[in-house]
């Protein structure tokens, strides 16, 4: 079956993407824009998040609005800003897109770095729980809002660690959640 989706498909809707500044955040990003969803940029990378700001404004589509946040190092109330600053702004949010992610260290688990171990957890899992925890509410006042989380076959996997860990974590937090908000 052959799908295009409308060009105006996320019109007035508001999605925030994590590590917009790059890679797979940045090409779901311009995506959305370019579907007409003002999106939130939302990377620890502020030259990268204007560089993706101008190339959506470029093409002609909604302005987006940039929110640097360096997941690593982010606190709670960090979480809980920036849902306050979305509803101060747009008043609701249709859409969580969690692309930011930390591969870590690719080393047996005997021989991982326990900092990096710690931080790559926090990146890939503890983050996105905390972004969607300091959401959810806001998100109720959109009728069809969607989280989307990414994540990778290498969750188990020799060497993949605490990346791996993460991803399966994220699958797991994923399941749990359609099943609480269905």
């Amino acid at each position: 079956m052959d799908y295009t989706a409308a060009a105006d498909l996320l019109k007035e809707k508001v999605i925030l993407v994590t590590g917009a500044g790059s890679g797979i955040g940045e090409a779901v990003a311009k995506a959305y824009a370019q579907h007409g969803a003002t999106v939130v940029l939302l990377d620890k990378n502020i030259a990268r998040l204007e560089q993706v700001y101008d190339a959506i404004i470029n093409d002609g589509n909604p302005t987006p609005a940039l929110y640097p946040l360096d997941l690593k190092g982010a606190s709670i109330p960090d979480y809980d800003e920036l849902a306050t600053n979305i509803e101060s702004n747009f008043g609701h949010l249709d859409g969580l897109v969690h692309c930011a992610a930390s591969l870590g260290q690719l080393a047996p688990v005997p021989h991982q770095d326990s900092e990096i171990w710690l931080e790559t957890l926090h990146i890939n899992l503890t983050a996105p729980y905390l972004l969607t925890k300091s959401c959810i509410e806001l998100m109720r006042k959109s009728d069809k809002a969607s989280i989307i989380f990414t994540t990778d076959h290498h969750k188990d996997t020799a060497y993949w660690a605490a990346y791996g860990i993460s991803k399966a974590g994220i699958e797991a937090l994923s399941k749990q959640l359609a099943d609480e908000l269905e």
